[in-house]
């Protein structure tokens, strides 16, 4: 559309979402005397802000009209992150409901937050007398502009660029720049992603200049051959205006030229042979060169741009990249910072797709909207699959209503949304085309089905018909089968995945979405993960990468913060918290199980061997080094070495290793390492590993020495050489080793723990209620005396009485005998009437001095019966702090399974240690006792603590995460409460000569202070 005055009534009609506009094309690289003509307007701009457009300075734009000496505002960023308008983060709700009442399309008249931006500019000498293009990289969610007082144009879509022709209105000297951005629009209506509400100009603002022959837009395609030796690259090349000739250059990922070429022609082919394909194990790059000539054969421009071999291609519901099936293991990705929200930094880029690459993910979605441009770079290079996904969601049009009632829902059939949707699409294809590690094409997210998506795919097929189109909402209806080239879910349980799959599909299943890691959560993912076996499975993408979370003050420090933590209202407080790193960018404990259940080999260790099965697709296992490693219970490495393996894509074999085999329990571990240094790893990181375990785990005996036993008045007494246990009709009231008090108060049984996200969203909250109050008011109803004076042995036997319906009984037995042991009998007796049941565990309560725990058992990050895959048996030291995960909303956390025993100790190695009995526990050592998690709604909220919790486990549920608002956690990682359940362990002294040092400083508390994980 054009128009050479500005009206105010196009931000709210669908039918104008450009105006003067200049078409949508590719992003390859323009050198003029060999370097970009690219002169940023990044900066401080000058503005004035008002609530709505009505309210906007009307006269802002003119050039009489002068803001120097006003207010300024960083650009690129949003306005609500530099204290303008309110942050608001929203999951599925359109920000204005419930504050104005709109009919579908319509924009908010009462509040619309409106911002105008002025830049004085003088031009750059480089770009004086050239085609001069204003390109604003991404502006949410509408904006227009002018310069020196004429109107230039105006554009919606937040995350396609929008480009303006302005050579004709800069002048020399001083230039003045005006744009008005207006955080609702119509185009706000296709925007309702999960994820905070910003506005302004986030991304980059510059000018670009042009020699008077430039190439305006350029495609790239590339075919193979069946035998995929042999390549044609095909350029279709579309110049600003006839009267130009190239020289064609093609070098080869060695950098080597291998064609160079002289034409007129803007349509080549280029064919080639001994090729090197690119795919994310191997992102191997050609570049490409075109040199634009004049008549006079001048350089005007040269174009450079990467070109990667390859071919996408779906055959018989098989998803297969250059003729081999692929497997996508990825992850949705918003572009998120806790500083700056969506205006995120090239560094913080470069360091998720090294996050991503280390972590054994080869999968991105781009949830739900163009990403910058660099992170399609960032990606070729690299070597990262892409889903590129247009800018579409209307989530909120059908959420609360009925997703098949397309009068309601848009786009629908909408025909006045037609153009706008479509653009969106034609921006993101256009931009992004040339991009070799875009796989497929994605139409949006959440919005229904209709005519309109339908247009929307049939435009994309058009404009390219490489790649295969994805969507997920047209499994809804029949009529919208053929839209997406997949048949793709969001959160399908596993088990009906196996179903479509045993059923002959003639699509790929890829669930878009599954895994959902909000919270303490992604148990069970390895049902998703065994879905490998089946040729139809084309992988899926965990929901999501990063936490949404803001940086945000309370106390005098930096925590971050959730919707509502910004008084905004409405919000869906933390359901923005799904990431398998925190907002912070550090891994959060859920990354240690996707990295194994992604990693590329598959390695199971024997007593004869090793079995190894290559999961590459294009990679021989000859490019890593396998190592091997046993250990005993120890910890002690008494055999190592190397194995060296051909192993081509998707075999198997078994190698020989001569195991030693010691005494007790011996550890077998074989990993595969990166043999060089790569980007995103080091040589000798470890990039798989597999573990097996052989023998039985020697517990601790009693040498029957003499202990002296005493019976006064109720309170039973234990002494022997420094050691104390005192008993009382309350439990054990005193344990004292070496003089050292280690008893706060006597060990309960709990029955709960901190409620997760999972278990609020399905429900498990409500139900588990009872649990709550049985962990709280369970209290010992009968104690039972047992004294062996000549074996100088005693047993305490306290029965406690449960506040369940109905109600029940627990039991904890203390057996007590020389050098200092006790041994802990623990019994729950179940009920036909009960379900599941949390926990059962014992909880001490213990000086805050004893802040340093090392165990062996399940590690390093913790892990629960349904996330312990990528766990390993070993020895593992860290502070108590430590291992307080940092979830936003404070839950679950900390747990280990498989725990032989564990030392809580203080700084010199002097302590607690609880030791398995006939099978391995499940313990967590937290600064915070479970009722304390509980009452926190933040982070903050936590008390500072003087003390140490530690809960020995016999069961533990698992977390969960098929999704996070229905899903149950499955029956096999619950825990049977209709069952007696009982275990033991031993409570002992540690001996300072075992523990290994960390940390230099001495503290009677547990800090709070946010640290790395474990």
């Amino acid at each position: 559309m054009r128009a050479e005055k500005f009206d105010t009534g196009w931000i709210d009609n669908p039918e104008v979402f450009e105006v003067n506009r200049l078409e949508a094309v590719s992003d390859h690289i323009s050198l003029i005397d060999g370097r970009p003509l690219v002169q940023s307007l990044n900066g401080d701009w000058f503005y004035s802000y008002a609530s709505s457009p009505d309210q906007a300075d009307p006269e802002f734009y003119r050039l009489d009209a002068d803001y120097h000496g006003k207010s300024t505002i960083h650009v690129p960023g949003h306005i609500q992150m530099q204290n303008l308008g309110q942050i608001q983060y929203l999951n599925t709700r359109y920000p204005w409901e419930g504050k104005e009442k709109l009919k579908l399309g319509k924009v908010p008249k009462k509040y619309n937050p409106t911002i105008s931006y002025v830049r004085y500019f003088t031009l750059d000498p480089d770009l004086a007398g050239r085609e001069i293009h204003l390109k604003f990289d991404g502006a949410e969610s509408a904006m227009a502009c002018w310069i020196n007082g004429a109107f230039v144009g105006y554009s919606e879509d937040s995350f396609t660029p929008a480009v303006f022709d302005v050579t004709n209105y800069i002048t020399p000297g001083e230039n003045k720049l005006a744009v008005q951005v207006y955080q609702y629009s119509t185009g706000s209506w296709l925007e309702d992603q999960d994820f905070f509400r910003f506005s302004g100009l986030f991304r980059d603002v510059s000018l670009v200049g042009y020699p008077k022959l430039y190439i305006k837009d350029l495609k790239i395609e590339t075919q193979l051959n069946p035998t995929f030796n042999q390549a044609r690259v095909l350029l279709r090349m579309k110049p600003n205006k006839e009267g130009a000739h190239y020289q064609v250059r093609l070098f080869n990922p060695k950098h080597q030229k291998i064609i160079e070429f002289n034409t007129r022609e803007t349509y080549l082919a280029m064919d080639l042979t001994d090729i090197e394909l690119w795919s994310a194990e191997h992102p191997n790059l050609y570049k490409l060169e075109i040199d634009v000539l004049d008549e006079n054969e001048k350089l005007m421009e040269r174009v450079v741009n990467r070109v990667g071999l390859r071919q996408v291609e779906i055959i018989d519901g098989v998803l297969m990249l250059n003729g081999e099936r692929l497997i996508l293991r990825g992850v949705n990705r918003h572009e998120f910072s806790a500083k700056n929200g969506r205006a995120i930094t090239k560094e913080e880029m470069e360091e998720d797709i090294k996050i991503l690459k280390a972590n054994n993910i080869n999968a991105v979605r781009t949830s739900h909207y163009p990403n910058h441009f660099y992170w399609y770079d960032l990606a070729d290079q690299y070597g990262l699959y892409l889903i590129d996904e247009a800018n579409l969601e209307t989530h909120g049009t059908w959420a609360q209503k009925d997703v098949n009632n397309l009068q309601t829902t848009l786009p629908g059939n909408h025909r006045e949304w037609r153009m706008a949707v479509s653009d969106r699409a034609n921006s993101m294809v256009q931009r992004d085309k040339n991009h070799p590690s875009i796989l497929i094409w994605s139409l949006g997210n959440e919005s229904g089905y209709g005519d309109v998506l339908l247009e929307e795919a049939d435009l994309i097929r058009t404009e390219d018909p490489t790649r295969p189109v994805h969507y997920e909402g047209c499994w809804m209806a029949p009529k919208a089968y053929n839209v997406s080239d997949f048949y793709s879910r969001m959160y399908l349980p596993a088990n009906e995945c196996e179903e479509y799959l045993l059923n002959n599909p003639d699509k790929p299943l890829l669930l878009c979405e599954y895994s959902h890691a909000m919270g303490n959560s992604l148990g069970g993912m390895s049902k998703y993960t065994d879905l490998e076996v089946y040729p139809n499975y084309a992988g899926g993408f965990i929901w999501d990468y990063i936490d949404q979370a803001l940086n945000l003050r309370r106390h005098g420090k930096t925590y971050l913060g959730v919707g509502g933590d910004f008084k905004d209202r409405i919000n869906d407080g933390n359901f923005s918290t799904d990431g398998i790193v925190y907002a912070d960018r550090t891994l959060s404990p859920k990354m240690q199980e996707v990295r194994y259940l992604y990693q590329p080999f598959e390695i199971v260790p024997d007593r004869h061997g090793v079995k190894i099965t290559n999961k590459l697709a294009f990679s021989n296992a000859s490019e890593y080094e396998f190592r091997y490693i046993e250990k005993n219970e120890k910890g002690d490495v008494i055999l190592d070495g190397v194995l060296e393996l051909d192993l081509e894509p998707g075999a198997s074999r078994k190698s020989f290793i001569q195991w030693k085999r010691d005494e007790g329990e011996t550890i077998r571990e074989v990993q595969a390492c990166y043999k060089q240094d790569t980007p995103f790893a080091r040589a000798g990181d470890v990039a798989a590993f597999g573990q097996s375990v052989e023998g039985r785990y020697r517990s601790m005996n009693a040498d029957l020495g003499y202990m002296e036993i005493v019976d006064d008045q109720g309170v039973i007494g234990f002494h022997q050489d420094g050691f104390q246990a005192l008993f009382t009709e309350k439990g054990m009231v005193s344990l004292k080793y070496d003089g050292t008090e280690y008893i706060e108060k006597p060990a309960s049984p709990i029955f709960m723990h901190a409620v997760t996200d999972n278990e609020i969203g399905a429900g498990h909250d409500y139900e588990f209620a009872m649990w709550h109050a049985a962990s709280v008011f369970a209290k010992p109803v009968d104690m039972q005396v047992r004294l062996d004076y000549e074996n100088h042995l005693g047993q305490i036997r306290y029965e406690y009485k449960v506040p369940s319906t109905p109600e029940t009984r627990c039991y904890i037995s203390y057996s007590i005998a020389s050098p200092g042991l006790i041994g802990v009998d623990v019994s729950f007796h179940g009920k036909p009437q009960f379900e599941f049941i949390p926990v059962f565990a014992t909880q001490f309560k213990l000086p805050g001095f004893l802040n340093r725990v090392h165990y062996y058992g399940n590690g390093p990050q913790e892990n629960y019966i349904d996330r312990m895959e990528g766990a390993r048996l070993d020895h593992y030291t860290m502070k108590v702090r430590e291992n307080v995960s940092h979830y936003l909303r404070p839950q679950e956390m900390g747990n280990r399974t498989g725990i032989r025993y564990v030392d809580v100790t203080n700084r010199h190695g002097k302590g607690l240690k609880f030791s398995m009995v006939r099978k391995p526990l499940e313990v967590s050592v937290l600064p915070y006792s479970y009722e304390q998690l509980q009452a926190a709604d933040h982070v903050w909220e936590l008390p500072s603590s003087s003390y140490t919790y530690v809960r020995i486990a016999g069961v533990h549920m698992g977390v969960g995460g098929d999704d996070s608002w229905q899903a149950r956690v499955h029956d096999e990682f619950m825990v049977d409460a209709s069952r007696n359940i009982s275990y033991s362990f031993i409570i002992s002294k540690v001996d300072p000569q075992g523990i290994l040092e960390v940390g230099t400083e001495e503290s009677t508390e547990n800090s709070d202070e946010k640290t790395d994980s474990i």
